[in-house]
């Protein structure tokens, strides 16, 4: 069972100074997303799964809430996987209740879904906490769900997009903030071992989950076989993962003022289309930057090869030319547009 230290211990006055930095860095790295936050309490929504990581983040936040001016939730998604996860969903229910943190959970089955919809358990279950969190923060009119991802999980994020074949500046990893999705990512840019230290240092303990040592699932070999080898080679790959994401978000800020400039036409509910002129002439690396950002609206599953195939034609005006993406979404080149839709033209 977890025990949450005494509510009197969670202040920045009662912390030692190293935590209370710690806290207080957390908070400006808050700030810089959201710098009108103080001016209106807002709630928040903590995406817990009992780790060091997700634990870490519900204790900060309930120190922050006069700085910041929040209040804060605390929701758990049991995925049906582990038969530890009964015990645990008890032991987070009973932490957040002693701190008076309002707790929601729900129950999914995802090994019923994967084989429903016919893809694996990772990503059912990546998908489907998405869907159950998005619920919760929308009956409870949170506006934005936490979730507790440190750089080391970054370094992961990296690595398997680099095994996709994902372009740049996606290539650079998870965001800090999704305005789209309603998702922020306080811890993004702290090492895991500060998290362990601040924990340990209040006399917090954690859940461990088991599954995240079994190397069948493809994230856990990454972080267990191939990680371990960069940290080898550089004790500072920390650094320059932090540097990749850094560049990262830079070039897609840039690259978002650029998109946004760009004009759509014909606009609907399930379509919309891009007149040619405002594509013609693009380098096709920024064509490619377009149109993956116009199939994302969708949310369409991109292939890299279909959306240089699609630029292809565009810049050889294949007129009439149909691409058919993931879930029923349709690009066609016509004469003077190119015309995006979410139903078979």
């Amino acid at each position: 069972m977890l025990i949450a230290p005494p509510l009197s211990l969670l202040c920045l006055q009662k912390l030692k100074r190293k935590d209370a930095l710690f806290c207080l860095e957390i908070a400006q790295f808050y700030k810089e997303y959201f710098p009108k936050a103080k001016k209106k309490e807002s709630t928040l929504q903590i995406a817990l799964s009992g780790g060091v990581d997700s634990l870490s983040m519900l204790v900060i936040f309930f120190i922050l809430k006069e700085t910041l001016n929040i209040k804060i939730i605390a929701s758990y998604i049991h995925h049906g996987l582990r038969e530890e996860a009964d015990s645990e969903l008890l032991s987070l229910e009973a932490f957040c209740t002693s701190l008076s943190v309002p707790f929601f959970f729900e129950k999914v089955n995802i090994p019923e879904i994967a084989k429903k919809e016919k893809i694996g358990i990772e990503e059912a279950a990546r998908n489907e906490r998405y869907k159950a969190l998005k619920r919760i923060q929308k009956e409870n009119k949170a506006s934005y769900t936490l979730l507790g991802h440190h750089i080391q999980d970054v370094a992961e994020d990296i690595l398997l997009r680099l095994l996709r074949g994902t372009g740049w500046p996606s290539l650079g990893g998870m965001t800090a903030l999704d305005k789209k999705r309603k998702i922020f990512r306080p811890l993004i840019m702290r090492e895991k071992n500060e998290l362990v230290n601040f924990l340990n240092n209040l006399g917090v303990s954690w859940l461990e989950d088991k599954t995240n040592t079994d190397t069948v699932y493809k994230r856990n070999r990454v972080r267990h076989n191939i990680i371990p080898l960069l940290y080898d080679e550089n004790p500072s790959f920390s650094r320059s993962i932090k540097k990749i994401w850094q560049l990262a978000q830079e070039d897609t800020k840039a690259l978002t003022i650029f998109l946004e400039e760009i004009p759509l036409v014909d606009e609907k509910e399930d379509s919309f289309a891009i007149e040619t002129k405002h594509l013609i002439d693009l380098s096709l690396s920024m064509l490619m930057r377009v149109l993956k950002n116009s199939l994302q609206k969708f949310g369409a599953e991109i292939r890299q090869e279909q959306v240089y195939a699609l630029a292809n034609a565009i810049k050889e005006k294949n007129t009439g030319k149909v691409f058919q993406f993931s879930s029923g979404k349709v690009v066609k080149i016509l004469t003077k547009k190119v015309s995006f839709s979410c139903f078979p033209l």
